[in-house]
């Protein structure tokens, strides 16, 4: 588990272990996902970034940068658009909340 803490906010970045997988290859899939966080300019890491979305959405709007979008914060979008007027924008890092209403 690496932690990178920021006067903002903190993120959490880990990966497991797996019979037969020696511990450098672990401790190297968590780094990798560290160094992309920090290589970009986002407030929000992978994981962070589909916890957001609901919040976000239950306001009505607001936006926030994201290091990476994945298949379940993609989800997560469609999903919610089902059950509440908004619409989700990307543009690069940026996700902004529009409200439909």
């Amino acid at each position: 588990m690496i932690e990178a803490g920021f006067e903002e906010v903190t993120e959490v970045f880990t990966a497991f272990g797996e019979k037969g997988v020696p511990a450098e290859k672990i401790a190297s899939t968590a780094a990798a996902e560290a160094r992309e966080y920090l290589a970009s300019s986002a407030v929000a890491g992978e994981h962070l970034a589909d916890q957001l979305l609901l919040p976000f959405a239950l306001a009505g709007a607001g936006h926030f940068t994201a290091a990476k979008l994945n298949l379940h914060a993609q989800t997560n979008m469609d999903v919610i658009s089902q059950f509440l007027p908004v619409r989700f924008v990307i543009d690069g890092e940026k996700v902004e909340i529009l409200s439909c209403s």
